[in-house]
Formats: structure tokens, sequence, C-alpha cells
């Protein structure tokens, strides 16, 4: 759905913008920009043909016009714009588990990481352990994380992964006992290409739902 794709890719703007030093209020406005527009019953390509989508609470007239390049043109210039301002490695480190855009300013400021084979290396001299707000059980859970990361071969494309993550959270969501589903890292932040599908999933009985989930067609 257009809807998810778009609130993917304004999460992917608000990273950006954070890992570009700007404003918190606009890198906060994109971020309430993708739940206004992952939470509405209409598709945007509707409101945008009957003019409607500045009357939605959460879209100004920014992300209106966004909204609309996308659906014209299938990209968003400022987007593109953003992955040129930072280091091309640096974005690629907020696949990694554990690794938001605070602390990705942070090992790219303090220890000047710019890629993942930075980011390593800052493991494995002890660097980032020192750095504060990591320590040494931070740095083995992220060291665990890259490496599962490499392990995960090819990526996959976001226009293909994105309906298969509907589709399982779908699933998921209609599981006995799942009271919220929600599509998380890389797919969340509107990455081009993804490398796994992370669904968070909120249940009163945890191994009840892995038990039902692992028996869908299609999990391995």
């Amino acid at each position: 759905m257009i809807n998810t794709e778009i609130a993917r890719l304004f999460e992917r703007i608000a990273d950006l913008l954070e890992l570009s030093g700007e404003n918190p209020f606009r890198v906060n406005s994109y971020r309430q920009g993708a739940r206004a527009v992952e939470g509405l019953s209409e598709d945007l390509g509707v409101l945008v043909d009957e003019n409607r989508l500045e009357s939605v609470k959460g879209i100004g007239k920014s992300l209106a016009q966004h909204i609309r390049e996308y659906i014209a043109e299938g990209r968003i210039p400022l987007l593109d714009q953003l992955r040129e301002r930072v280091p091309p490695g640096l974005p690629k480190l907020l696949d990694i588990p554990g690794m938001g855009p605070k602390k990705v300013i942070k090992v790219h400021e303090e220890l000047g990481v710019t890629d993942i084979e930075g980011l390593k290396a800052a493991i494995a001299d002890g660097r980032l352990e020192q750095l504060a707000g990591f320590g040494k059980t931070s740095a083995k859970k992220i060291a665990d994380g890259i490496a599962f990361l490499e392990s995960s071969g090819t990526r996959t494309p976001l226009g293909v992964a994105l309906p298969i993550a509907e589709s399982l959270a779908a699933q998921v969501g209609a599981i006995a006992g799942v009271k919220r589903v929600e599509i998380a890292g890389s797919l969340r932040r509107g990455e081009e290409t993804i490398g796994d599908v992370d669904i968070l999933c909120e249940a009163a009985d945890g191994e009840r739902v892995v038990g039902a989930f692992v028996a869908l067609p299609g999990v391995r």
C-alpha cells in the first residue's frame, strides 16, 4: 500500500535529518508525518486526487508536497539530497540492532566511524566499549548484529520486501492473543534494500504466538 511505503520514506528522511544534525523539531515533524500516514484508512492517492491531503492532521504543506512528488515521480528529491549529504556508509549503520541515529552520530563524531568496517575496527580495538553509553555488553550485541547482517546474504528491494512484510504482519495480527503488530527495522526506515523483515509483536502469551508464527506458510 502506498501509505505504508511513504510512511517508511518519511521515517528514513527523519533518520537522515537527525544524522545531519538538523533541528529536532524538523526531525519530529517527519516522524509524526510517518505515523499520520501509516494510520490513515484512506489511500493517499485518493486524497491527492481529491485535493484533501492537507486536511489530514500531521501532514503540512512540505510533507504534502513530498507525497505528491512520490506519487507522481516515484521519488522524493529531499531524500536523494539527504543521502548525498551524509557519508554513504553511515545510514547502513542504522540497520544494525541497537544502533539508532543518536548512537550512529556518537560513533561518527567521537570515533570517526563512517561505515560498518570502521565500526568493526572500533569494536575490535576496544574503542567502542570505552565510549560513554556503550560498554562491553552493548559492543558485543552490536558485533553480533553486524555478524548477522553480513550472514544474511543478498538484500531485497523495498518494493519487493514491503508486501511480504505486510502480509506476514497481517497473519501475525490474526493469531489469537496478539494485541499489536508493527513492522520495524530497515523496512520502517524506508531503506532502498532490505536484509531481513523485522516484525514487533505484543501478546499475552509469547510462546504460543511464536509457535503459531513458525507454522505459517513460507516461514522456516
